[in-house]
């Protein structure tokens, strides 16, 4: 029973001890939800593409555009080009 009780404290002296320390157990969250009436949608972003591959990858690979002008919340395509300089296939996967 006692066993019972001292895990039931657990959680409750973990944020004592921690808070008298000064380490932060924030339990919250931030929500960063842009209000409609404060975004700017007229406002045009340019966003630069780059292409990195590890050294040891035999690859070519770079952005076939390099460079695009949007409005905030738009859709928009990027063109890349791949080369593969082995003699083997290689299958990749592009993260952005």
């Amino acid at each position: 029973m006692l066993f019972i009780g001292s895990c039931a404290l657990i959680i409750p002296l973990y944020k004592i001890l921690c808070e008298k320390w000064g380490f932060s157990i924030k339990t919250t969250h931030t929500d960063y939800q842009v209000d409609s009436k404060d975004m700017n949608i007229l406002k045009k972003w340019n966003v630069h593409f780059l292409a990195k591959t590890d050294p040891d990858l035999p690859w070519l690979f770079n952005p076939t555009t390099t460079t695009l002008q949007v409005h905030a919340g738009e859709t928009a395509l990027a063109f890349f080009t791949a080369h593969n300089k082995s003699d083997k296939p290689i299958v990749g996967l592009s993260i952005y």
